[in-house]
């Protein structure tokens, strides 16, 4: 199911995506190999044409020319993650921690997958001094935790960083920290950092509210782990405080770590039965189990609270088509386009809405709208999405030509959308031309830049 932790609800959680404008990402984030290695240039180019099948080839000669070659075993890695395949990726990783010339570099990866997939002990195996407290934090020993975070050290901007954090509570010696880090990179989350704790004043009627913005701080950064033992603290100053079982809850729902999630939930419920924001987390934590019973029940009380936000209405629109109550679905997607009317996410889910209820005429027509009052804004990509849906409804219509068509038009705009080729793929399925289908579900899965496609061609390749 697609992940609603990565969106705002309180706060910002930022995590890199796995093969996001790959070509400039690698580019700039992986050390490029010291001597000539043709593979790992032919991978390189590979990435950059979203050929992630032939990537992931290269990537492994590149390995076999060169063991030593740490990065190829990274983006590996993250082309096996971005398919669901974490143990492929593991086994792959476990290799090159022998091999390769940085292996600290291949076991915080593997802390973070593992760390991911809410195996926060396996993390801890694989975990650095900057990471290990953050998954003591995540396996409740927070003695530990507060221990080993004050063994983090470092020169580095980033060290700096952490230790500001960590020393959350004394405030001086957190602004030294901050002031380092701003002064020795022009990052701006460590700007924001010592701007943020020099705001703060130090009295004890002050401390859970300067807690609360450095965690805020911490998890808006990627740091949510650490955050987890400033929120403890939190919860032992005062239980009462629901802003702590809600932020730790975010963390948790951000490694899939939904037990605990739903545990701090519950607990935060009781001190704030009118809060608008653990009815809708909960839903998340359900839906992410696929138990859609419950998953609708808390999103019909978030729905229910007065002007309800986007990011609710969105979360209810993938319950409520999981649970293939697309009218209900289509309710929501035409909430959001009244709300947002230019907004691509929210017209493609419309779309799918109306399509799912056989609504094939009302579909072409509001496609052939949207694309036409946004020709100058839409890239080509999009575009090539939008088109692909008209495909689909003109063929819902028996408009067979018609819906062929729009999808060349569709691979012309963007012949590397996986999107387009899932659904080329779904359209040459309900021909009988089988072999063709499977061709535009491989293409889907080697081009697939976010795992959701990806899934979704995998699935229909294995029938």
């Amino acid at each position: 199911m697609k992940k609603f932790v990565n969106r705002k609800v309180l706060i910002i959680l930022f995590f890199a995506l796995l093969l996001a404008g790959a070509g400039v990402y690698y580019f700039f984030f992986y050390e490029q190999p010291k001597d000539d290695n043709k593979s790992y240039d032919e991978a390189q180019s590979a990435v950059e044409s979203r050929n992630y099948s032939l990537a992931l080839t290269k990537f492994k000669e590149a390995i076999n020319e060169d063991p030593s070659l740490t990065d190829a075993y990274i983006q590996a890695a993250d082309i096996l993650l971005n398919r669901n395949q974490d143990a492929e990726a593991i086994e792959l990783l476990e290799k090159g921690i022998d091999f390769a010339n940085d292996p600290s570099k291949i076991k915080a990866k593997m802390a973070d997958i593992y760390a991911h997939q809410a195996n926060f002990e396996k993390a801890l195996e694989y975990s650095d001094s900057q990471s290990k407290p953050g998954y003591l934090a995540l396996l409740g020993r927070m003695d530990e935790a507060k221990k080993e975070a004050g063994n983090i050290s470092g020169g580095d901007a980033y060290s700096a960083f952490l230790q500001a954090i960590v020393n959350y509570d004394n405030l001086e010696k957190a602004r030294g920290y901050a002031q380092n880090a701003a002064s020795t990179s022009d990052d701006t989350k460590y700007t924001i950092l010592k701007e943020k704790l020099d705001t703060l004043e130090e009295a004890e009627d002050n401390k859970v509210m300067n807690y609360m913005e450095i965690a805020n701080i911490a998890i808006q950064y990627d740091e949510g782990a650490l955050a987890i033992i400033i929120l403890n603290d939190v919860r032992t100053t005062n239980k009462y405080y629901e802003g702590s079982y809600i932020y730790e809850a975010y963390v948790r729902l951000s490694y899939g770590d939904y037990v605990k999630a739903l545990e701090l939930l519950k607990s935060g419920g009781i001190y704030a039965p009118n809060n608008q924001d653990i009815p809708k987390l909960m839903a998340e934590a359900y839906y992410e189990q696929n138990d859609l019973t419950n998953a609708t029940k808390y999103i019909q009380k978030s729905l229910s609270f007065a002007q309800p936000a986007n990011d609710v209405k969105e979360l209810a629109f993938q319950i409520y088509m999981a649970g293939k109550d697309y009218t209900k679905a289509l309710q929501q997607a035409e909430a959001l386009v009244k709300a947002s009317p230019n907004n691509y996410v929210y017209a493609r889910l419309k779309s799918k809405a109306q399509l799912a209820l056989g609504k094939n005429a009302e579909s072409e027509a509001f496609l052939s709208t949207f694309i036409e009052g946004h020709a100058n804004s839409l890239t080509n990509e999009q575009r090539a999405v939008l088109l692909a849906l008209t495909a689909f409804a003109q063929y819902g219509q028996n408009e067979k030509k018609e819906a062929k068509d729009s999808f060349a038009q569709a691979e012309a705009l963007f012949s590397n959308s996986s999107e387009v080729s899932y659904y080329y793929g779904l359209f040459y399925k309900g021909q009988g031309e089988e072999v063709t289908a499977d061709e535009y579900f491989q293409k889907a899965v080697d081009m697939d830049t976010t795992g959701e496609i990806a899934l979704l061609a995998q699935v229909e390749l294995a029938k």
